[in-house]
């Protein structure tokens, strides 16, 4: 997975120290049209930073170790690419709600706020984001799962 810059929708887009929250811009509701209509470009995943991976390597780590002393020697794979998934919201939208896309190759935010996912799925067709998107509010108090 490349690393491109976090992408616009992974900025905080709710409410603001001078009010509250603003509806989401034009640009913003195209963009999240045109992810879920099935055009993802490579500058639309979360990239995986240092930061993200030093977290994973790290929590896995300590997975291992716990494992160790009943025996089990291996992780499954889907520990890491949850721990991985967790990771990438934690650090690019901590404190956010926000509403994705996964698949093979990593994740994709496609907005941002609370009240902005209420207008996305208030203003875009129900075909777009029915079933597709998963939404969360990446906090300190996740763990290893």
């Amino acid at each position: 997975m490349s690393e491109p810059a976090t992408p616009a929708s992974a900025v905080p887009a709710g409410p603001t120290a001078n009010g509250p929250a603003h509806p989401p811009t034009d640009a913003a509701l195209a963009r999240a049209a045109r992810i879920l209509s099935g055009d993802v470009r490579p500058d639309d995943y979360l990239p995986i930073t240092p930061e993200v991976r030093r977290l994973t390597d790290r929590e896995l780590e300590y997975a291992r170790s716990r494992y160790a002393t009943v025996g089990i020697t291996e992780l499954e794979p889907e520990v890491e690419r949850r721990q991985l998934r967790q990771n990438l919201l934690l650090v690019h939208c901590k404190h956010q709600h926000v509403a994705y896309i996964e698949d093979d190759t990593g994740i994709v935010v496609v907005i941002t706020g609370l009240d902005e996912i209420g207008e996305l799925l208030r203003k875009l067709p129900a075909e777009l984001w029915s079933e597709r998107i998963a939404t969360d509010y990446p906090d300190d108090s996740i763990w290893l799962l």
